[in-house]
């Protein structure tokens, strides 16, 4: 009778021991699938931060690019303004209207 108590102990050890491991084997997997899924949500953040990066320097680019067309602008205007194209026209080109006689004056040393 001893025989057959000390086999059922045995396998009830064996199935222990099979279900310890699946158990363990369980953890691994989830411990593992966790592992994956946390690295992926890291790169995910950091890709995130990269882009955010990159989009503050294009808004600031941007803004760079804005002003200089603002400025081009106001020198467009300008440069059309009549009383500008005479003033660049009789200063820098030395140009005078028709019946205007134009005097150029010598210093001496």
């Amino acid at each position: 009778m001893g025989g057959r108590h000390h086999d059922r102990s045995r396998r009830s050890d064996a199935r222990d021991s099979r279900a310890l491991r699946r158990k363990a084997s369980l953890v691994l997997v989830l411990l593992v699938a966790t592992g994956v899924v946390v690295s992926m949500l890291v790169l995910r953040a950091a890709r995130i931060a990269q882009l955010h990066r990159q989009i503050d320097e294009l808004e600031r680019r941007r803004d760079v690019a804005r002003s200089e067309q603002q400025r081009l602008e106001q020198l467009l205007a300008a440069a059309r303004d009549p009383a500008v194209l005479e003033d660049v026209a009789r200063r820098w080109l030395g140009l005078v209207f028709p019946g205007e006689e134009k005097a150029v004056f010598i210093e001496e040393e």
